[in-house]
């Protein structure tokens, strides 16, 4: 009878618990191309920023220069901000202090660990814009959890290479990977049809 009463009690708190800490942010699982563009200038400094999309071709997009490039490419790409910088941030944002901080203890090197594996399985290109400034392409498929949500969200974690993101109006909802399943090189002739 106590063994059934102390299981009983368990069940409750477990329970209470896991509907205590429901994610804040919506988590999305999906298949992307994950495209990471660099723009280099003899006069500016880089601009790096990242995007996910259901189809990606490099023919898509404007070439006249960086700000119509940028904004062409979020016409097709859903922003993505730096997850090696900003994982942490967006974990705690959607899954709250307590639970954020027992998943991180438990996958200290998961933002690293994502981070360079998108490099690593990436197929890479270049493109000359016509005002002269060279873009580099990192572009691999994957397969993910993304948290799904508004650029104004304040676990979005900014860095001092990306373009204002709140002067875009092409960017309004955010993907950020949360938990990647497998990542894969795209093949040539679909990205530069």
């Amino acid at each position: 009878m106590i063994k059934n009463s102390i299981l009983i009690v368990v069940f409750i708190s477990c329970c209470f618990v896991a509907n205590a800490q429901i994610p804040k942010c919506k988590l999305v699982r999906d298949t992307l191309y994950y495209v990471t563009f660099d723009i280099r200038s003899k006069s500016d400094y880089p601009t790096e920023m990242s995007g996910v999309g259901k189809v990606f071709s490099i023919s898509d997009f404007n070439t006249k220069n960086k700000d119509a490039f940028i904004r062409s490419f979020y016409k097709k790409l859903f922003y993505t901000p730096d997850i090696f910088n900003g994982y942490k941030k967006m974990l705690l944002q959607c899954f709250g202090d307590s639970l954020g901080y027992v998943y991180l203890k438990q996958h200290l090197s998961s933002s690293s660990l994502i981070a360079n594996a998108l490099v690593k399985h990436s197929l890479k290109k270049k493109l000359l814009l016509e005002s002269s400034e060279i873009v580099y392409f990192n572009i691999v498929k994957v397969s993910a959890d993304f948290w799904k949500v508004d650029k104004t969200n304040p676990g979005i974690s900014k860095n001092s290479n990306e373009a204002d993101i709140n002067i875009l109006p092409e960017i309004g909802l955010c993907y950020v990977p949360f938990k990647v399943y497998y990542y894969k090189i795209p093949k040539r002739s679909i990205i530069f049809n």
